[in-house]
């Protein structure tokens, strides 16, 4: 999708799908079995479910603030320029997470699911997380920068998985720290 205004075809599952000017407007529920890239332009999701199996942000921004579930998969996100806004439902990530070019991300209200099938590792580049919910329980997730949550937000470890710091600073702003499962720090 390139240069115009457009809507996503509806009741298709995208394979890769590249995002280059205009804006980008959701209609419906959108699946995309490869990366979803933004290279420029701005994407308006709606109130859209969202499936991919990994973002690759490099610049545009996300209009509003989405509120519908998103589900990334182990190509996980990587946000490098633009400003990335995070949906207000639930945003389920199964790969990394990293913010290290020049991108800016908004949290939204919401909640990030750290749920992978492996270890999963989570470059912040100093940009706080609203909520973040750690629920995998199969290898540990570990941040590898300084990580921060907002104040008014909540850092929750499930049952039988675990939050590594790995030595790195963490910052919890006065949040609430809910811990069922393993805090290494």
């Amino acid at each position: 999708y390139t240069t115009n205004n457009q809507d996503v075809l509806t009741n298709i599952t995208h394979g890769n799908l590249e995002h280059d000017g205009g804006t980008l407007s959701l209609i419906s529920n959108f699946i995309v079995a490869g990366a979803l890239t933004n290279a420029s332009g701005d994407f308006n999701p709606g109130v859209q479910n969202i499936t991919a199996n990994g973002i690759i942000w490099n610049g545009g921004t996300v209009n509003s603030f989405p509120s519908q579930d998103w589900d990334i998969g182990t190509d996980g996100v990587d946000i490098n320029g633009g400003t990335f806004v995070a949906t207000s439902g639930a945003f389920t990530v199964a790969g990394d997470w990293d913010m290290t070019g020049s991108g800016t991300f908004t949290p939204g209200t919401g909640t990030v699911i750290f749920d992978g099938p492996s270890a999963q590792l989570i470059t912040s580049a100093d940009q706080a997380f609203y909520s973040v919910l750690y629920s995998n329980t199969d290898a540990s997730v570990s941040i590898t920068d300084k990580f921060e949550i907002n104040s008014a937000g909540t850092l929750t470890i499930d049952e039988s998985a675990t939050f590594a710091s790995a030595g790195n600073d963490f910052n919890h702003n006065n949040g609430t720290i809910i811990n069922n499962g393993t805090f290494e720090i």
